[in-house]
């Protein structure tokens, strides 16, 4: 008996881990940009991929989410590890009463405790698994919140840097036209055209190009901030093109059902609600524990004996006053909740789909017929660079009103082009792609 006893506990301690000690299995979750430093960034050039990569590297939310990862993870593990038997080394040392007749005598051995419903303990560790998976989840979707925020950030001072760009280049031209005029005026032209319009246009035309310049200045300190670089100057960002999509909208709607992290989110709520519910059905049936121990006893007049048993322990709750029956029943309910969660997450991912790519497709129509009526307009503002002092007064309205045009169209290429980007990663985002 005793031998059998032994060759058990030996049995389990070598392929459990030894005396329950912690391990790390070398999967802890890291960031591998946090050692960036971020103060020999300045003056380079910065993609909106370096910048979506410097903010969730700096971003004291992500390494939060990560810790909560790392703390879900080692609970998993510890799950897992209520597989082996509790394994315990015993020993203590009594001395002799002047009282008693007992001896002195000293004792020492070990012993072993291991629950026997490995179903239920299968619960606990999918249970703690699909808490872990959900934190996972958590972490990803926080790094791409913060990159959806930082790349409409980011394309926004764009938007706005291009528009600078070309809010310019009319002054240019609209200063050209007031030479034209008092070119005119020097050489005894009667001009009927009133150039207080063209005075009213330049004004209106410096009042936009401080509220551009104040908006792109807001936007390279948002950057900034969310970067951690201490300065992002305008010229460091790199121009943008339309993104185009390679997969078809059918394609990228089922990506968006498969892969969205929101959805996952409440996909993995319903699953653990369901594990719940059957952990909690666990209790109302008997646990089973199994209780064995070698112990050997030593006295002082050199007796020795040996102490060996093992035990099958049943307990069972056989009344609670219908607690565990009503929290099952709660659970009913419960899940409902999450699985009816899931329905409305999957019915806005799908709006939110079509919302974003119906932008989409009339952003790129919109860059379109824009790019038609700027190139359009192109050959008549390049008349300026002749010498306009022969032409009648309607051939200059002529060139005024489509340097209007012109301008208009320009500025619909750049937002159309712009709002085309931010809806392509809006889009992405709900793919779960960035």
């Amino acid at each position: 008996m005793v031998i059998y006893t032994y060759a058990w506990i030996l049995l389990f301690f070598f392929f459990s881990n030894p005396l329950g000690m912690a391990y790390d299995n070398g999967n802890v979750l890291t960031d591998k940009n946090q050692n960036i430093d971020h103060e020999k960034i300045v003056d380079k050039f910065i993609s909106i991929d370096d910048a979506l990569d410097l903010a969730i590297a700096s971003h004291p939310k992500i390494q939060s989410v990560a810790a909560d990862v790392n703390r879900e993870k080692a609970l998993w593990e510890a799950e897992k590890n209520n597989w082996h038997p509790t394994i315990y080394l015993e020993a203590n040392r009594s001395e002799k009463d002047p009282s008693s007749d007992d001896d002195s005598k000293q004792r020492y051995g070990v012993s072993l405790q291991q629950d026997l419903i490995f179903s239920k303990m299968g619960i606990e560790r999918s249970i703690a698994f699909e808490k872990y998976q959900l934190q996972n989840i958590n972490y990803k979707n926080e790094k791409q919140s913060i990159a959806l925020g930082v790349a409409i950030i980011y394309i926004e001072a764009l938007r706005n840097r291009e528009l600078l760009m070309l809010i310019r280049e009319y002054r240019e031209h609209l200063e050209n036209l007031k030479l034209i005029y008092k070119k005119r005026e020097q050489m005894g032209v009667d001009s009927k055209i009133p150039s207080k319009i063209l005075d009213i246009s330049i004004k209106q035309n410096t009042s936009e190009h401080d509220l551009l310049e104040t908006n792109m200045n807001d936007n390279l300190f948002l950057l900034a901030v969310n970067t951690s670089v201490p300065e992002i100057k305008p010229g460091t960002l790199v121009a943008m093109n339309i993104k185009v999509f390679n997969q078809s909208n059918k394609r990228l709607l089922e990506l968006a059902l498969q892969q969205n992290y929101s959805l996952q989110q409440a996909k993995i709520a319903v699953k653990n609600v369901q594990l719940s519910a059957k952990r909690k059905n666990w209790d109302l049936y008997p646990d089973f524990l199994i209780d064995t121990f070698v112990l050997n006893n030593h006295d002082f007049n050199g007796k020795q004996t040996i102490e060996s048993s093992i035990n099958i322990r049943l307990k069972w709750k056989l009344w609670d006053g219908g607690k565990i029956k009503n929290e099952l029943f709660a659970k009913k309910y419960e899940l409902k909740a999450a699985q009816e969660n899931f329905k409305e997450r999957e019915l806005t991912i799908r709006n939110e789909f079509k919302k974003f790519m119906s932008s989409y497709k009339t952003s790129l129509s919109e860059n379109r017929s824009a790019m038609i009526a700027r190139d359009s307009a192109i050959d008549l503002v390049e008349l300026q660079k002749l010498n306009f002092i022969d032409f009648s007064d309607s051939m200059i309205i002529q060139i005024q009103t489509t340097l209007r045009e012109w301008h208009h169209s320009a500025k619909r290429v750049i937002d159309s082009k712009f709002n085309a980007l931010i809806n392509y990663y809006r889009i992405k985002a709900l793919v779960g792609e960035i």
